[in-house]
C-alpha cells in the first residue's frame, strides 16, 4: 500500500488462502487523534468457492502433517538455489514461487487422508460416557479457573470418580 498519513509507504499484510478473496481494498479514516495513529483497511473478503461438478475434486484431502517426512522435505527445501529463483523477481512473485515450491513439497513428503474418514470409536464408548465426560470437564474448569481451591477439588474428584466407574463398567461389557 502507498498511501499513509505522511505519504510514506506503508507496509500492511493482509493474509489469506487465496490471493483471489481479496476484492475492493481501499484505505478508511484513521483511527485515534495522532498524526501516527493506524489507518483502517476496509477489503470484500470472497468466501464462496465455486464447486466443481467433479465430486472427487470437491473433497479437499486433509494432510497429516504427524506423519511427514521432515528430513527429506527439509533436503529438499535446502537443495532448491533460491537466489536463482528469486532473482530479478517482484515480492509477489517470489511469493508466488514459495507457494508452488511448498506445494510440491506438501504433496511429495506429507501423507494425506481423506475427509470423513475417521477413526472408529470404541464399543464401550457411548452417549453416557460422553455426557460424562462432557460434565467432568465443567469442574475441572471451574477448579482450574478460580485458584486450585479444594472445596472446587472435591466437586471434580465426585464427578471424576463417576465418569470413571461409568467408564469401567462399560468396558467390562
Amino acid at each position: 500500500m502507498s498511501q499513509g498519513p505522511r505519504k510514506i509507504g506503508v507496509l500492511d499484510y493482509v493474509i489469506s488462502d487465496s490471493s483471489f478473496r481479496i476484492n475492493e481494498l481501499e484505505i478508511g479514516p484513521q483511527l485515534g487523534m495522532s498524526e501516527q495513529g493506524h489507518l483502517r483497511i476496509i477489503f470484500d473478503y470472497l468466501c464462496t468457492v465455486k464447486l466443481s461438478e467433479n465430486k472427487e475434486q470437491n473433497q479437499t484431502k486433509k494432510f497429516n502433517y504427524t506423519k511427514t517426512n521432515f528430513r527429506e522435505s527439509n533436503e529438499y527445501f535446502s537443495r532448491l538455489d533460491w537466489n536463482q529463483l528469486f532473482k530479478d523477481k517482484t515480492i509477489d512473485e517470489m511469493y508466488v514461487i514459495f507457494l508452488r515450491s511448498y506445494e510440491v513439497t506438501r504433496q511429495m513428503f506429507v501423507l494425506k487422508k481423506k475427509p470423513g474418514q475417521k477413526k472408529e470409536m470404541s464399543s464401550w464408548m457411548n452417549s453416557d460416557v460422553r455426557n460424562m465426560i462432557n460434565e467432568k470437564y465443567k469442574p475441572w474448569k471451574r477448579y482450574s479457573s478460580k485458584g486450585w481451591k479444594k472445596k472446587h477439588y472435591a466437586k471434580y474428584k465426585i464427578v471424576r470418580d463417576k465418569r470413571n466407574r461409568l467408564k469401567y463398567t462399560m468396558k467390562r461389557k
